[in-house]
């Protein structure tokens, strides 16, 4: 929608190119260099370089349904959704590749943590950790088979996961840097 004036309702935008077919949108981004990109159903992807003015859409891999997208630190897109399908690309996103993970359950939500390292969750108690900006991730064990529905940086070396039991923290291990500088030096 156009912005609306105070007290006013918004209005729809008409030209959101790509979403023709009046496909679910499920998820919004702002980038780093300002662009928005929208996930959804049957593999929508439309990014946009003028703030929600006009849309493009961007050639998907996947004809499922993208339930969330996140910027890596250094500046690769990783998009993901039904089945455990994860899709990642460099900046431009114009070769979304996918990345090979040991889920099937479908990934509901993510954050970065401050050392950039990348956490998704979602359906049956998963949580997914990438340690290389998305490359790869793997499975965290939770010990859960609830649905989590999204993921924020919790207490120092945690993560607060809500979802269809309520919230909890989860207790991640150090990352590989902090585990290297917390070992003793070789003499």
């Amino acid at each position: 929608p156009k912005p609306a004036a105070r007290g006013k309702a918004a209005e729809p935008v008409d030209d959101a190119k790509g979403n023709e077919d009046d496909k679910h949108l499920n998820s919004i981004i702002k980038l780093k260099d300002g662009r928005l990109l929208v996930v959804g159903e049957s593999g929508t992807i439309l990014k946009s370089t003028d703030a929600g003015k006009t849309w493009s859409a961007i050639a998907s891999p996947y004809k499922g349904s993208f339930f969330g997208a996140i910027e890596a630190e250094d500046g690769a897109v990783v998009i993901f959704g039904l089945r455990g399908k994860i899709f990642r690309s460099d900046a431009s996103l114009a070769n979304l590749q996918l990345v090979e993970n040991k889920s099937v359950a479908s990934i509901m939500g993510a954050t970065r943590l401050a050392d950039g390292r990348l956490v998704l969750a979602g359906l049956a108690g998963t949580v997914l950790l990438s340690n290389d900006q998305g490359k790869s991730f793997t499975k965290g064990d939770t010990g859960s088979t609830k649905a989590y529905a999204a993921t924020v940086a919790g207490a120092p070396n945690a993560i607060l996961l809500v979802g269809e039991a309520g919230a909890r923290d989860w207790v991640l291990a150090a990352s590989p840097a902090a585990a290297a500088a917390a070992q003793p030096a070789k003499k």
